[in-house]
């Protein structure tokens, strides 16, 4: 009886210092000109003191993260699922800025994620 119980003991120590597998989302080379080159039929690129080359979505009425798409809980965590043609880029790569003369721009990134926001509340909102 002892031996099982030591067994059991040296198991549960062997398997605490094993690592979990993290899941992660797949790493995939991006550059600016692939950006560039996808976007442009949407809206347009101009270059930002503060953050350099942005893209302004045409659509002056655009809300990133709410104008035509859907929340949906992914293996990755909540993730924003486009509808846009160009949804691949901007929702999953780089920021999103608001300009209150330009409107919502986007400022390229080279790091995948499943959304790019910052949550935040105050009162009832």
């Amino acid at each position: 009886m002892k031996n099982i119980k030591l067994g059991f003991i040296v198991m549960a120590a062997i398997i605490s210092f094993t690592p979990l597998a993290e899941t992660k989302a797949q790493q995939v080379s991006i550059s600016f000109s692939t950006f560039q080159q996808e976007l442009s039929p949407y809206g347009r690129w101009m270059n930002n003191p503060r953050f350099g080359q942005v893209w302004i979505n045409y659509d002056a009425n655009f809300r990133p993260y709410y104008t035509d798409g859907h929340w949906e809980y992914t293996n990755y965590g909540w993730s924003w699922i486009s509808d846009y043609d160009w949804g691949w880029a901007p929702f999953h790569y780089g920021r999103w800025e608001y300009d209150p003369f330009y409107g919502w721009m986007w400022i390229p990134g080279y790091e995948w994620g499943a959304a790019w926001v910052s949550w935040s509340s105050y009162d009832d909102y």
